[in-house]
């Protein structure tokens, strides 16, 4: 299990989001999240291409930015475990979350 954190700005209002994407067995998930700003339906997929050793995320309605840019939303994503939903983002709060994997481990005690 590894993750990804990927900077989308919004193409409609330029808000930028987070994207923290958890990837593991499944070779291709799902990705859809509402703008924190403009609520326009941001939709992608995560592909993993385990062949290759590469991972990425296509998404529309959005572009990828660089990571120097501050975001304005949180969100984590995951094909096979429950994550984390928009939120605002804080640097305070945000600078260390553990993966999705781990924190599914944490509620087991």
């Amino acid at each position: 299990m590894g993750n990804i954190h990927s900077y989308f700005r919004c193409d409609v209002c330029d808000q930028i989001t987070l994207v923290r994407a958890q990837y593991g067995w499944l070779d291709r998930h799902p990705i859809r999240y509402t703008c924190g700003h403009c609520n326009i339906l941001i939709k992608g997929i995560a592909i993993l291409d385990q062949e290759n050793a590469d991972f990425r995320i296509d998404i529309e309605n959005a572009s990828l930015v660089s990571p120097e840019n501050e975001a304005d939303f949180y969100i984590e994503t995951s094909g096979e475990l429950l994550t984390e939903k928009l939120q605002s983002f804080d640097s305070e709060t945000h600078w260390f979350i553990p993966p999705p994997f781990f924190s599914g481990f944490m509620g087991y005690g």
